[in-house]
């Protein structure tokens, strides 16, 4: 009887700290990205040169978000996005983008217009603990990038 009582109280304990582990974040933290053309980084305005061959974005949390929750590591995994490209209101093409890295790449040929843009939709990010499990955000992130002559 005994040696079922301190399997009992040593089970409990563990589903105990495994809970206390799990989620404790009851919305997204804020989070911001960050754009490199051609491996060099974009300014504050999301403008990127016409003759950019490839566009990465990473995604991270913010400074403050990481300071409430030091029990996060800071970057953002990105695993699915669609990714839009837009002339005008009409949309010119589209690509599903899938991955499991902590950025989103993308390679294009330059047939993009001056005022084209591409409408990022990062449809399944996970913020990841630093103990290793990771949790999906609840809500898809919007990004717009533009082209520039």
């Amino acid at each position: 009887m005994r040696y079922v009582f301190i399997v009992f109280v040593i089970l409990s304990l563990t589903g105990l700290s495994r809970r206390s582990c799990a989620q404790t974040i009851n919305e997204d933290p804020p989070v911001q990205i960050t754009i490199l053309a051609d491996g060099k980084p974009v300014g504050p305005t999301p403008k990127v040169p016409i003759s950019s061959q490839t566009l990465t974005l990473t995604c991270q949390l913010t400074p403050e978000a990481h300071q409430q929750h030091p029990e996060l590591d800071s970057q953002v995994i990105i695993k699915k996005a669609v990714i839009n490209r837009v002339r005008g209101t009409t949309r010119v093409g589209f690509l599903n983008w899938s991955g499991s890295d902590n950025d989103l790449s993308i390679s294009f040929a330059p047939a993009e217009a001056p005022g084209d843009r591409y409408i990022i939709q990062i449809e399944d990010a996970r913020i990841q603990y630093k103990n290793g499990t990771s949790v999906r955000l609840q809500k898809p992130i919007f990004y717009s990038i533009s082209f520039r002559e």
